[in-house]
């Protein structure tokens, strides 16, 4: 049972991600250890609580739990009775609104370990509101751990034993065979896995040496005036040793990881805010080459997508020759991954290779560095009458091989279409050009008897070097139009606008995830999937709102840069 507590509390402190309000200051700032290979720090509990519950996605949380079937769930039963049992312990209630409203102003968690950069000890740190509310939490620890070593003894078995020592003044309750070693000191509780961990704490500080790393200073430098609420640090050597071991246990080549890493969070009603930084990549050749790849034009990208996409991708380091390279580094001391990766490449070159190119000399050196998917709205629920409306933009970067590459795929894919009419007895298709805006768009159009929506594949080449690509001459006509009105729809949208201050100035891949109107999308197609799959109403109606919370989250936007000296990633996700 004891080990039981000690996962869901490690678990509970590294979901509530414990906390750092700009660089200079830390929850616990006095009990900082000083071997800290990787932490979460969570500095204003009551702040964080107070956006999250006027937020969409606690109100919809909420309906989801009020839900019968949920209600009904064993599991969550469990876990009301076992809160319920704390409270009674402690003396006071511990749901979220009060457990970060009120009782709770801080809290950090740290992993510590060797000059190797193992991680050997765990130590959480916590301060309540007052001395009162801290001396309960450990009381009610220890109550809980004898209690359980005097059920131990009623079924014949060995008690458990404590001991304390004194340490600075502070005594330390030790439980050497559940790995806890507890100590409460003013409003302040410290639990660690090993007593050296809670002698650290309470002996020396390593808060000057946490706040004199570069990665640190500079991940929160650029967040100042956002105050933000949350942070998360790993170090060098932790890092380091995580890539290493995962090498050789066939999961990442050694080296595929930053050396070290910092993150800031900060949650308002209306914006969830993201920054993390690296302070360095540990690559070689190809990989390094494509982190110094600079930033490029995304705003020519950009102009293609809708004002309100259901998922925009703009990306920056599409170097062909240069990726391959970078995927046979990644896998070099990976037999397995590099298996599939050859695998995979394999199976392209053969398809490009039936219809006269190679994958290596004319397709990859033919685009880039730039591209772009835009999936402006997709529509199942009629599976007689789908719908979707995306276009794949890629820049042209070798004009005569792109030209090349195109011709073979439409005659590769008329010749297809034309074997597939002949076989239903209906005339093979033909390509049909047009002019739109300037354009010549190029489609086959080919209307399939089981389909009430014709299926046309389009491309067209803008003057300004960039291939589009979709399933209809309709989606690439509204990408043309929205490329010649100027400034991009996208841009000019309410949901890019609240996220362009968290969003990189300059950056290599850019990202956007409409969450409300995919899991809309999705609403009206999946329960469909459900009833022929015999789903109950109660399942389908679950389904439904596990949607509505997804759909509840916001539009989600992301860029990363990167360069040899590291890469940063900012995240703004735009709630309801």
């Amino acid at each position: 049972m004891m080990r039981r507590l000690r996962v869901r509390l490690g678990a509970l402190m590294v979901l509530a991600l414990p906390l750092m309000a700009r660089a200079q200051t830390v929850a616990v700032p006095e009990h900082v250890p000083s071997d800290i290979r990787a932490y979460a720090t969570l500095r204003a509990p009551a702040e964080f609580w107070a956006a999250y519950s006027q937020s969409a996605l606690h109100r919809e949380t909420a309906k989801f739990m009020e839900l019968p079937q949920v209600q009904r769930d064993t599991g969550f039963q469990q876990l009301q009775l076992a809160l319920d049992k704390v409270a009674l312990e402690l003396g006071f209630d511990v749901t979220p609104a009060q457990l970060l409203g009120e009782h709770l102003k801080g809290a950090d968690l740290y992993m510590l370990g060797d000059d190797a950069g193992a991680v050997t000890r765990a130590l959480v740190v916590a301060r309540f509101a007052d001395e009162t509310r801290a001396r309960a939490v450990a009381d009610a620890v220890l109550a809980h751990v004898r209690r359980e070593s005097d059920e131990r003894v009623d079924v014949g078995g060995q008690p458990l034993e404590f001991a304390e020592s004194q340490v600075a003044g502070v005594t330390v309750t030790s439980i050497a065979e559940y790995g806890v070693h507890l100590a409460g000191k003013g409003d302040v509780v410290l639990v660690g896995s090993e007593l050296a961990a809670v002698q650290q704490a309470l002996t020396s500080s390593g808060a000057a040496r946490l706040l004199e790393d570069t990665t640190v200073v500079e991940a929160f430098a650029d967040l100042p005036e956002r105050d933000a609420q949350m942070a998360l640090f790993a170090t060098d050597g932790f890092l380091a040793t995580l890539a290493d071991r995962s090498g050789r246990g066939g999961l990442l080549p050694a080296g595929a990881l930053p050396r070290a890493v910092a993150a800031t969070v900060r949650m308002t009603p209306a914006r969830l805010e993201v920054a993390a930084a690296s302070s360095g990549v540990q690559r070689t050749g190809a990989n390094l080459a494509l982190t110094q790849l600079p930033p490029s034009d995304h705003a020519a990208l950009l102009r293609f997508a809708s004002g309100n996409p259901i998922v925009a991708t703009s990306f920056g380091t599409f170097d062909g020759a240069l990726l391959l390279e970078a995927a046979n580094e990644r896998t070099a001391g990976n037999a397995a991954a590099g298996q599939s990766v050859a695998s995979v490449l394999a199976g392209m070159e053969g398809a490009f290779g039936s219809i006269g190119l190679s994958l290596h000399d004319d397709v990859l050196p033919a685009f880039g560095p730039t591209g772009g998917v835009f999936l402006n709205a997709f529509d199942f629920s009629n599976f007689m009458a789908p719908s979707l409306d995306f276009v794949l933009a890629l820049q042209v970067r070798d004009a005569e091989k792109a030209a090349r590459v195109v011709a073979a795929v439409e005659q590769s894919l008329l010749s297809a279409m034309g074997q597939q009419a002949r076989s239903m007895g209906m005339p093979a298709p033909a390509v049909v050009t047009d002019t739109h805006a300037g354009t010549t768009i190029r489609s086959i159009p080919f209307q399939h008897p089981l389909l009430t929506l014709p299926l046309a594949p389009a491309h067209a080449t803008t003057d300004d070097g960039y291939l589009l690509v979709s399933l209809t001459s309709v989606a690439l006509r509204g990408a043309l139009d929205r490329a010649g009105a100027g400034e991009a729809a996208l841009a000019s949208s309410a949901s890019w606008q609240a996220a362009r201050p968290v969003l990189l100035p300059q950056f290599h891949e850019y990202s956007l995830v409409d969450l409300r109107r995919l899991s809309s999308s999705l609403a009206a197609v999946v329960p469909l999937a459900l009833a022929q799959m015999q789903g109950s109403p109660e399942d389908r109606a679950a389904l439904i709102q596990a949607l509505s919370l997804l759909g509840s989250v916001g539009t989600a936007h992301v860029t990363t840069a990167k360069s040899a000296e590291g890469a940063q990633i900012r995240l703004a996700l735009v709630m309801d």
